[in-house]
């Protein structure tokens, strides 16, 4: 299994701190699961008009290279749970990062080029697979400006950091 399948997974089976939940975000509930699988969370959580800056493009052919978006902010992204994520810092949601995404394959992303400022869309598969995945993306005029700041929120003083749920391998929480 490649690092990026790993990562997949490791997010798919934990995932949580990659944030999101705009005005625009949306929550779809899949089919209750069998029986056996009664403890198992299946649900597809959709993070609508997220604003990123493209840092990487998979090359055809070249087996390792995915797309990567350093995002905003996302405040409003939740946790396996469906609870609003909160960091040990005070941020809800997900903290700006760069991100690899895996693409949906309906997605083109011939005319996109590193540097590129987008809007997108990507939905979390909470016990599917892959794990999340852009299902839409458009370049955006240049000169737009993306917010990447990590607003943080007053904690409530029993509050515990909620993390588990999410794998942070893979994802740079600087600025790109």
């Amino acid at each position: 299994m490649n690092r990026h399948t790993l990562r997949a997974v490791r997010l798919g089976l934990a995932v949580a701190a990659f944030g999101l939940g705009l005005a625009g975000c949306g929550d779809r509930s899949a089919p209750a699961p069998a029986a056996a699988d009664a403890n198992k969370i299946v649900r597809d959580d959709v993070y609508e008009d997220v604003l990123g800056v493209i840092t990487n493009l998979p090359v055809a052919g070249q087996p390792g290279t995915e797309l990567k978006i350093h995002h905003e902010h996302i405040p409003g992204f939740k946790t396996k749970e469906g609870s609003i994520n909160v960091t040990a810092d005070g941020v809800p949601g997900m903290k700006s990062m760069i991100m690899p995404f895996p693409v949906d394959e309906g997605v083109d992303l011939s005319g996109f080029a590193v540097g590129d400022t987008v809007k997108f869309t990507f939905v979390v598969h909470w016990g599917g697979s892959p794990a999340w995945e852009v299902t839409r993306i458009e370049k955006l005029p240049e000169g737009t400006e993306v917010d990447f700041t990590n607003k943080v929120t007053e904690l409530p003083a029993n509050h515990t950091d909620d993390h588990a749920g999410h794998d942070h391998a893979g994802h740079d929480h600087g600025s790109p």
